[in-house]
């Protein structure tokens, strides 16, 4: 189900932008401050994460993504509900231009939901059995698709995953316009897997999203991530081993002259979220201390011609 909501304090004109921004950041276990039955062990009013432990979390949170990781779309993966989202703009985020909202509700606990400064033509979700569901933003000649991955971990996982990507996959290349996705993949294509993997490498055809760090080789579900291309060490660590799980694909059109063109792309690593050694630093329901152990990513668009408006 999707819930898409309109927060707006005043009036005002959108405005033509000349350019366009959207953040993807995955929260952490953002579970809101009621009791449900659900919540991970740590996230209980019992066990210490009480309305004043979230409400403390949120006004973090709300001035890390103002200070760090404005865009004029940010995307959450592992929201509890709409009241995370909205209390996040009642922490100061409005005061930054955010008023619209949204949360594709997926079947466990958590959730990947949005929060934007413009207002989205359309809010859409798409899901595969199994899988947790996809989010669809559309603004006028410009999409976001936003997905967190089903764990490769998990039971059955590797089926799940793939009809999951071949779908995902396939909305990528009908979208209009210039189009993002981004999101958790719970997969770093440097590595491969049935559903995602390099190109060109053995048996590319089969796989849903490949991936290039040559935005001269895009083509046919072959899209070039920015992130992968910078060479950076990624954006997740497990195991003594970074990732790039969270990630940012592109297609042709972000660099055809027209429209909405790729302008810059980066994984942001302020201090703030790193532990003493440069690793993500994850929230600690225990000590109030921390973020996320994921780093968001984040990219750019310049408008260069043509009657577009966001």
């Amino acid at each position: 189900m999707i819930i898409a909501f309109l927060f707006v304090s005043v009036s005002c004109s959108q405005g033509l932008p000349e350019s366009f921004s959207v953040c993807f950041y995955n929260a952490y276990l953002l579970f809101d401050s009621s009791d449900d039955g659900w919540e991970y062990d740590g996230f209980r009013k019992g066990d210490g994460y009480t309305e004043e432990a979230y409400h403390e979390r949120i006004r973090a949170l709300a001035i890390f993504l103002a200070k760090y990781a404005e865009s004029d779309v940010i995307v959450l993966a592992e929201v509890e509900s709409d009241e995370v989202l909205l209390d996040l703009i009642e922490a100061g985020l409005d005061m930054r231009g955010y008023r619209f909202y949204g949360l594709a509700r997926g079947p466990g606990p958590l959730s990947l939901g949005f929060i934007s400064k413009r207002k989205p033509s359309s809010v859409n979700i798409h899901s595969t059995d199994g899988a947790r569901p996809f989010l669809e933003l559309s603004f006028d000649a410009f999409t976001i698709l936003a997905i967190h991955a089903r764990s490769r971990l998990e039971d059955d996982s590797a089926d799940v995953r793939f009809n999951q990507f071949s779908h995902f996959a396939s909305l990528l290349e009908e979208a209009d316009g210039t189009a993002v996705a981004i999101g958790d993949f719970n997969a770093d294509p440097r590595y491969g897997e049935e559903g995602m993997m390099m190109y060109p490498s053995a048996g590319w055809r089969d796989v849903p999203i490949n991936v290039t760090d040559d935005p001269g080789r895009i083509q046919n579900r072959v899209y070039y991530s920015p992130l992968i291309d910078s060479g950076g060490d990624g954006t997740y660590y497990y195991q003594d081993e970074w990732y790039f799980y969270d990630n940012i694909l592109l297609r042709k059109e972000s660099f055809d002259s027209e429209g909405w063109e790729y302008s810059s792309a980066g994984i942001v690593r302020p201090r703030d979220a790193e532990d003493a050694i440069g690793r993500p630093d994850a929230y600690d329901a225990s000590t109030g201390n921390g973020f996320s152990d994921h780093f968001p990513v984040q990219v750019s668009f310049m408008r260069r011609s043509g009657n577009i408006q966001i």
